[in-house]
């Protein structure tokens, strides 16, 4: 896969997807009109996991992360990351079904596949923990463009940069770094 850093923003998700490309036999299926129409992962379709979820931060698609991980972290709302997220038993339920339905192991989504592949056998509770996106971000993005920058402030603020991840894209094109200009690689 051919692969250019010349776009405002971070190197993205460019080795991931081509990783799971490389898992269906192809090199550019992520990109929109080319191979699989089901690049990235798939929409939130849920207006319950849309409030919910994303009353405090970005409402991470389901298919960011297997079912067990989901189960593990709806689980323990009353304690999510240092904050009480609880919800009533029936909103409770009707979130574990969502998640469980569309989670990445469950997706038919190349990111969802990849991404459910990559964490076979573990239960990451946090995406930002996925060794692809780490090395996606942590080793390939300066901190102070996310971390340092106030626009951003976080590794999981993930719509800061991706300016379509609520629509499920990633792709490297779509990737703006508020107050930066990427020029590496």
């Amino acid at each position: 896969m051919k692969t250019h850093w010349f776009l405002v923003g971070a190197a993205g998700f460019a080795t991931l997807l081509a990783v799971g490309a490389e898992a269906r036999g192809d090199d550019d299926d992520h990109e929109e009109g080319r191979g699989s129409a089901l690049s990235g992962v798939a929409p939130v379709t849920d207006a319950t996991w849309s409030a919910e979820c994303g009353s405090c931060h970005f409402a991470y698609q389901p298919g960011l992360l297997p079912g067990r991980s989901w189960e593990k972290l709806l689980g323990s709302l009353s304690t999510h990351f240092g904050e009480d997220a609880a919800v009533s038993d029936a909103t409770l339920t009707g979130l574990r079904a969502y998640a469980a339905a569309n989670a990445a192991d469950q997706s038919p989504y190349a990111l969802s596949v990849s991404l459910a592949r990559a964490s076979a056998g573990t239960t990451p509770d946090r995406i930002s923990t996925l060794p692809a996106l780490r090395r996606e971000h942590l080793e390939e993005v300066p901190a102070s463009f996310v971390t340092g920058n106030p626009e951003v402030r976080s590794w999981a603020n993930c719509a800061a940069c991706h300016t379509s991840a609520a629509r499920g894209s990633f792709r490297e094109g779509e990737i703006r770094i508020p107050g930066r200009v990427w020029t590496g690689d």
